[in-house]
This record gives C-alpha cells, sequence and structure tokens, in this order.
C-alpha cells in the first residue's frame, strides 16, 4: 500500500529536479560569452513506479513516485567539432604562409627606386655610359659605384633573407613550446575527466576546457583525436601519439647540424622528426625550409650569374693602363652572401676594362658587350631582367594564392563556427523562457506540499475529535 506520506515524498523530488535545473539554466546564463562552452540541459526522467494494489479489485498497478534529474547533459555536434578542428589546421598553416610571403615581398619591395631591378637597371646603363667615353674616369667611377651598390643590395637581401629564416625557425620553437604546453593541460584535464567518470559525476565544463585546448592544439598541427568511453581523449599527429591519456609524449626543439640556421623538431621519446602535417608548425617547416631557401637559391644563381658572366668578359678586356687585363671585376668566388667587387677595381679605375685591345684602350667595345648582357638569354627563362621578373613573380602570386586561401578558409571557419553555435552556444532568450517555466514547475511543486500538509493537518487533527 502506499504510504499517506507518498505526495509528499513525490513533490519533494519535483522541488530537488527543478531547483537543480533552475541551476543549470542559471549557470548557462553566467557563461553566455565563455570562450569553449557547450550549453547545458538537465535531462528529467520519471522516477521507478512502485507496485500499488487497487482496493476491492485484487489487481494491483504502478503508481509514480515523481522525478528525477538522470543527466545534465551538454549539446555540442561532434561533427561539426571534427570539421572546425579540420578547418583550423588548414587556416593556421595558410595564415603563416601568407605572412612569412608578406615578408618576402616587403624584403624585395619590387616594383620601386630602391629595388633590384633599379640597381641592376642603373648598373647596365653605367657601363653603356662607359662605352660612350671609355676614357672618361668619371664615367669609370660611375661603373665602380654601381657595381658596388650592385654587390651592397645582394648582400644586403641576402641578409634580410637570412634573418627571415632564423626568425621562422625561432618562431617554430616558440610554436612547439606551446603545443607542449597545451597537451600537458589536456593531459592533466584527462585525469580530472576519468576521476569524475568514475564517481558517475558529469564534468561537462572539464569537457568544454579540454575540447577549447585541443581546438587551440588543432590550429598549430594536424590532429587526430579519439575519445574512449570514460571520456578520456588520445591525441595523435601522424601518427605519433601526443597525449596518451594522463601521459604526454612531447616534442623538442634541436639543433641541426647541416644547417646553422635551422633547427630540428623531433620526438623527445624516440628523436624521430616531427611531421606536422599541416597547422602553424606545416606553415613554419615550409616557410623556413623550401620558401625562403628557393628565394635565396634563385637570388645566388642570379647573383653567380652576372659575376660569371661579367667576369669573363672583363677578364679578357683592357683598361687605361698597361697590362691592366686579366682582371676580374667582381670578386672571385662570390655569392650573393658576399658579393664585392675585386680589388684590382676598387684600387684602380684604370683597370676597369672598357676596351679590346691594349693598342686602343679608348674602343668601348668590351663596356658594349658587357652592357649587352642585360639583352642576352644566358638563362633558361631568358635574359637576367627576365629571370629576375619571373622570380618576383613567383613571390607575387605565391603571396596573392596565400592570402586568397587563407581568406577563403577563415570564411569557411567563420560559417563553421556559427553552424556550432546554434548547436552549442547559449540563447539568452531561451534560457530567460527556461528559467520562468523551471520557477514556475518549482511553485506548483511547493504548491502541491501545501496542499498535501493541508489535508494532513485536517486528518491529524480532526481524528478522533467526535464525541467530544
Amino acid at each position: 500500500m502506499p504510504s499517506t506520506f507518498d505526495g509528499l515524498h513525490i513533490a519533494l523530488s519535483a522541488l530537488r529536479a527543478q531547483q537543480r535545473a533552475l541551476e543549470v539554466a542559471a549557470h548557462n546564463v553566467a557563461n553566455a560569452n565563455t570562450p569553449g562552452f557547450a550549453r547545458q540541459r538537465p535531462v528529467l526522467e520519471p522516477a521507478r513506479p512502485a507496485p500499488a494494489a487497487v482496493p476491492g479489485t485484487g489487481w494491483s498497478t504502478y503508481l509514480g513516485r515523481g522525478v528525477e534529474l538522470v543527466q545534465v547533459r551538454r549539446v555540442r555536434d561532434l561533427f561539426l567539432d571534427a570539421q572546425v578542428r579540420a578547418d583550423l589546421q588548414l587556416l593556421g598553416c595558410w595564415e603563416v604562409r601568407r605572412d612569412a610571403l608578406a615578408k618576402v615581398e616587403a624584403i624585395f619591395n619590387e616594383p620601386s627606386d630602391a629595388g633590384l631591378r633599379t640597381v641592376l637597371d642603373e648598373f647596365w646603363a653605367s657601363w653603356q655610359e662607359l662605352a660612350n667615353n671609355p676614357e672618361s674616369l668619371a664615367a669609370r667611377a660611375l661603373v665602380r659605384q654601381k657595381g658596388q651598390a650592385l654587390a651592397d643590395t645582394f648582400r644586403h637581401l641576402h641578409r634580410q633573407l637570412w634573418d627571415l629564416q632564423g626568425d621562422l625557425d625561432r618562431s617554430l620553437a616558440v610554436k612547439v613550446d606551446e603545443l607542449n604546453n597545451l597537451a600537458r593541460q589536456v593531459a592533466a584535464l584527462n585525469e580530472q575527466i576519468s576521476l569524475a567518470a568514475a564517481n558517475r559525476q558529469a564534468p561537462n565544463d572539464l569537457l568544454d576546457r579540454r575540447d577549447l585546448l585541443i581546438e587551440q592544439m588543432a590550429r598549430l598541427a594536424d590532429l587526430v583525436v579519439r575519445v574512449d568511453e570514460q571520456g578520456v581523449a588520445t591525441v595523435a599527429i601522424a601518427g605519433m601519439v601526443l597525449v596518451d591519456r594522463f601521459r604526454v609524449a612531447p616534442m623538442e626543439v634541436e639543433p641541426n647540424p647541416d644547417s646553422p640556421n635551422q633547427s630540428r623538431v623531433v620526438w623527445a621519446d624516440t628523436g624521430l622528426a616531427v611531421q606536422p602535417g599541416g597547422g602553424e608548425l606545416q606553415g613554419y617547416l615550409e616557410a623556413r625550409d623550401k620558401i625562403v631557401p628557393g628565394l635565396m637559391a634563385d637570388l645566388d644563381r642570379l647573383a653567380t650569374t652576372i659575376r660569371d658572366q661579367v667576369n669573363d668578359l672583363h677578364w679578357n678586356g683592357w683598361g687605361l693602363a698597361p697590362g691592366s687585363t686579366k682582371k676580374y671585376f667582381f670578386a672571385d668566388g662570390c655569392t650573393a652572401a658576399n658579393m664585392a667587387l675585386a680589388p684590382d677595381i676598387l684600387t684602380e679605375l684604370g683597370n676597369i676594362a672598357a676596351s679590346t685591345s691594349e693598342a686602343v684602350p679608348g674602343n668601348g667595345e668590351n663596356a658594349l658587350r658587357i652592357a649587352a648582357l642585360q639583352r642576352e638569354k644566358i638563362l633558361d627563362q631568358g635574359t637576367i631582367d627576365d629571370f629576375f621578373r619571373s622570380v618576383i613573380g613567383t613571390i607575387g602570386v605565391q603571396a596573392r594564392e596565400a592570402v586568397r586561401l587563407s581568406e577563403n578558409q577563415s570564411a569557411l571557419l567563420q560559417q563553421m563556427e556559427h553552424q556550432r553555435q546554434s548547436a552549442m552556444g547559449v540563447s539568452l532568450d531561451e534560457e530567460v523562457t527556461n528559467l520562468i517555466r523551471y520557477q514556475h514547475a518549482y511553485a506548483a511543486a511547493a504548491r502541491v506540499i501545501t496542499t498535501l500538509d493541508e489535508m494532513l493537518r485536517s486528518l491529524i487533527e480532526g481524528t478522533g475529535l467526535v464525541g467530544r
């Protein structure tokens, strides 16, 4: 038989359930602007019914026992979470490439009056001027000045590219430390989540915090995330486990013996090279190891071609002074990194070989041949100018591609985030409605207790008073 006080128990369960639901709604409102927070929903179910006999029938039935709060569920779309992580790693990679190429464009500064193209044009023009006035010391001084300016420009561009490569290497090391730090935080949260799950608790806020950390990690590298039945996450990069439940297998940066301006990113446990597969780490590796070295190689090729072509013609030419032949104009063996004029040219203007004949030092034919190098097809891409335009054009195309793809990826990520927020984001209007709904239910349950209290008081105080 049901107890006389069963109604109080049912009303009490309603008070408790609605109070907890009110607290969940209040928690949602409080975290409406908290990054990574997913709104929570109380899951209410009828309490397990109790059997009760039906008087006079011989039958029994089940009577309700009230309501129970069985779960506070996070509202998240796991598919959208995975899509956001994938978009984040692509965005991180393209943004690093975009920024690196923007710096490269600033280094070359083309087209401009101070760029290498202008310096080259002035260098060739000075030889043309010398061909017109081969015996003029002023024309020879101009050639030496423009040659010095060309060498200085090559060294300056190489130095800036070298410095950019070093900056990218240092930024890579910072990002590796950031990824390791995030991985340690995820492992610590895994431990707390596992403990809560063992105690049959729902650590929703801890899960939100961990998901936010994993998204920050996804911006750095291409992650594979797996969550077991206890809610513990495992994070891997290119088949190598970074976070294995409560343990972290960190990365480390070590000097690269093959390059003094580059470090190696390896797994600390095994020493194997890290293959991030995407994200900012991949962007820094590509910029440091491919984009910048490729440009340095192109700059070296341009510098050594000019050095060799000018030196070959200059070696066989004649200057003003007797015996002023078999001399280089540029230092022998120099590259873009150390390009300089030959000592003979720096010390004596008369050693500049403008003539093709010792007997006629003023014919200017050799200077004319050197000036004509500007229009000769001596490289695979054509002339020296064609080659340099090709290099600058490639930089421009790559920079525009990086800008376009980073903007497209950002727009796509924004769209995915809007879709995700429609599922997991807190709607204040909806939460206010829920607050009113739970408040009314709480008030109704309190009214049930008041009614039952009046009934019991009437029963207790009125029983046994007849005939007194």
